[in-house]
């Protein structure tokens, strides 16, 4: 296991960001656990904590990634470039019982004393791991994902983890009702809806230029992977539905259903308005490329790319499913039913067609961003977290 260990567990004699504040009693080490994707919401949200926690006197973050693609993963150059403590388990597909006991001596001996996991695949090997390093373990929920019978699987086995888990974070209040009522223990089930820092963005013709996309023209953006639970077949049948050959499409995302959709596509006669992005690494920057961002999914947590739509003042007109509600009301953005394309089709014209009410929903949705997704409070809605779940995991010793 060379090139694996942490650094081991010191207290700290000064603040890392702020030498002037005293150190604090006790230095909270958490250990995030991932096995992601090459970007997406969950890998937007972990590097988000490891940031946040930097910047606090009493954390400290490690990232540990569950990696099955060979090589470094994107995601953890992407981490270090944040300044994080990144490490890597290599061990192929589906090696569950490896990956825990690697987790677990990499937890012991780094000196990590609390395990914060991400994702089905996380959730499986954290609760075993956690038990032979043996410290706690939290989950944070970041949503369900339906779809076919291996999905479905995967969610099964996610939901029986997160019964033998210390807390389980749920991003929105439909996710945190549906736990309790699948029989999770109310008193481990926390919710923390997602937080958002804003980062750079481009201008509307520097964008469009990255994506390749002529600079005049009306243009709506999808972003998501190409998957039955974000709904990319519905947004095509609301493309088709719209009946205008002046508004064009990017669909930004890869995911299995990328040939039947383009099929779809062509099928309905509105290939020439779409156009295929593959995935792209900042996409945040490219939302001021749109006219309007649409979200046509049929089940969410708290979706991070409506976050980057509403800081960059774009538009919104999305499905009210999962935590959506939570982030967005009709003053903010213009909501209708999962699976109804020509909906969505009449709310992407609403839109379109009335750019003063638009420009004013996309204003209110930026004011509340920052007023209610603050970095800071969801930081320390974390840390309290923590220390709660560490105090009683000592007194039960």
């Amino acid at each position: 296991m060379k090139d694996l260990k942490f650094k081991r567990w010191r207290p700290h004699n000064s603040n890392r960001a702020n030498p002037r504040v005293s150190a604090p009693e006790r230095v909270i080490r958490v250990l995030h656990l991932l096995a992601p994707a090459r970007e997406g919401g969950q890998e937007t949200v972990v590097r988000l904590l490891g940031r946040g926690m930097k910047s606090a006197a009493d954390l400290e973050a490690g990232v540990l990634v569950l990696n099955q693609i060979g090589g470094e993963h994107p995601f953890a150059s992407a981490a270090r470039a944040d300044g994080l403590d990144v490490r890597e388990v290599r061990s192929g597909a589906r090696h569950y019982l490896r990956e825990a006991r690697d987790v677990a001596a990499m937890a012991r001996e780094g000196g990590w004393n609390l395990l914060h996991t991400h994702g089905y695949h996380a959730d499986l090997v954290g609760r075993l791991a956690a038990r032979r390093a043996r410290v706690p373990v939290i989950a944070t929920a970041h949503g369900t994902t339906g779809g076919g019978w291996k999905n479905r699987l995967y969610e099964k086995l996610q939901w029986w983890a997160w019964r033998g888990f210390d807390r389980v974070i749920a991003v929105s209040a439909p996710l945190a009702a549906r736990m309790e009522a699948s029989g999770i223990d109310s008193a481990r089930v926390v919710m923390i809806r997602n937080a958002f820092e804003a980062g750079p963005s481009l201008t509307r013709a520097q964008a469009r230029e990255r994506l390749g996309v002529p600079a005049e023209g009306q243009r709506v953006g999808w972003v998501g992977r190409l998957d039955v639970e974000k709904g990319p077949d519905v947004m095509i049948d609301a493309l088709a539905e719209l009946r205008r050959k002046d508004v064009s499409l990017s669909m930004i995302g890869r995911g299995p259903m990328e040939p039947a959709l383009r099929e779809q596509a062509r099928t309905r006669g509105i290939d020439a308005q779409v156009s295929w992005h593959n995935a792209v690494r900042g996409a945040a920057e490219l939302m001021p490329a749109f006219d309007l961002f649409a979200m046509s999914s049929r089940t969410e947590g708290t979706p991070m790319v409506l976050f980057e739509a509403m800081s960059a003042e774009v538009p919104v007109v999305t499905t009210s499913v999962g935590g959506v509600p939570d982030v967005v009301t009709a003053k903010e953005a213009l909501l209708v039913s999962a699976e109804r394309p020509a909906d969505l089709a009449s709310a992407m014209a609403a839109a379109l067609d009335d750019a003063p009410a638009s420009r004013a929903r996309a204003a209110s949705a930026r004011a509340r961003l920052a007023r209610d997704f603050g970095l800071a409070p969801w930081i320390e809605r974390h840390r309290r977290l923590y220390d709660d779940v560490l105090q009683s995991h000592e007194q039960s010793r």
